[in-house]
């Protein structure tokens, strides 16, 4: 009980902990420590690249668009930028 005043949570929570933790060894735990945080990292990654195809989707799909100098000194920009901020 003094973890649960020294780091202010309920014995609820505690109890939830220790049902959820008790077979992991401290290893076990830093390593899915580190899966979550890689996998927070690759969800971000994919929220990033998902939304770039949907831009470039919505962005070629205007049927609309006459294709003129400026859009597509544009969309070459847009695509450079692109590869230089991935590092490519």
């Amino acid at each position: 009980m003094e973890l649960v005043r020294e780091i202010d949570a309920s014995e609820a929570t505690i109890n939830n902990w220790k049902s959820k933790y008790s077979g992991f060894e401290s290893s076990d735990l830093r390593r899915l420590n580190d899966l979550e945080k890689d996998n927070s990292r690759l969800q971000k990654i994919y929220a990033d690249v998902a939304m770039d195809n949907q831009m470039l989707k919505d962005l070629f799909s205007k049927k609309a668009v006459h294709w003129h100098k400026k859009t597509a000194n544009t969309v070459g920009w847009y695509m450079s930028m692109m590869f230089h901020w991935q590092g490519l």
